[in-house]
């Protein structure tokens, strides 16, 4: 990754397009983010303050078109700061994009499995000192295990409902989050360690 006459230029290869949606996202820039991929394939996501304000794809426009960008492998990158949008097709920030995709990503595999996936697990209601301890354990073995790309992790469980399925559900999600966007022996390893946490192994 290089800078350019203020121009941030790479390859999604030494950096994934979520690392460079994060590191806007947190730095709260605005610009137009704008990807090669293919032989002649090109899209933009543009930001105001971090946020996604409008993404175009071919045809594609709004959410589905910056899904569609994030779920790419490969290409090369420029990210032009203060370039502003015609219009507005989308609001998002950084890490909700991510997550949606994660998200369509597993409804993707569920369908997949003809919708037969079930979850069998069942808790019994365990009381908030508990549910806390359970939290701040997560948090910092996030943190140890994915260091500065512990942001988005990090937010969703903070952002999880206040029971243990709620955490669980969110611990779910992060493992898939981790697969997708950084690592998968990473993700299983991490995944291992959450659950022990929770008390499942």
């Amino acid at each position: 990754m290089t800078i350019q006459s203020d121009c941030l230029t790479g390859t999604l290869g030494e950096f994934s397009l979520a690392d460079i949606i994060q590191l806007i996202n947190m730095g709260g820039k605005s610009g137009k983010l704008t990807l090669w991929y293919g032989s002649s394939g090109e899209g933009s996501l543009y930001f105001e303050c971090g946020f996604v304000v409008h993404a175009s794809r071919g045809s594609l426009e709004g959410e589905a078109a910056a899904q569609s960008l994030v779920a790419l492998d490969g290409g090369t990158f420029k990210f032009t700061p203060g370039e502003t949008p015609s219009k507005k097709t989308v609001m998002l920030a950084g890490y909700e994009l991510l997550m949606r995709v994660a998200q369509k990503v597993d409804e993707e595999t569920f369908l997949e499995h003809g919708g037969q996936l079930e979850l069998e697990l069942e808790f019994e209601e365990s009381d908030d000192n508990l549910l806390t301890q359970s939290r701040e354990r997560i948090k910092d073995l996030l943190q140890a295990r994915l260091g500065r790309r512990s942001e988005q992790p990090l937010v969703a469980v903070e952002a999880s409902e206040d029971t243990m399925d709620g955490l669980l559900a969110t611990c779910e999600w992060i493992e898939r989050y981790i697969a997708l966007f950084i690592d998968e022996v990473v993700a299983e390893e991490a995944g291992r360690e959450m659950r022990e946490v929770i008390g499942l192994i």
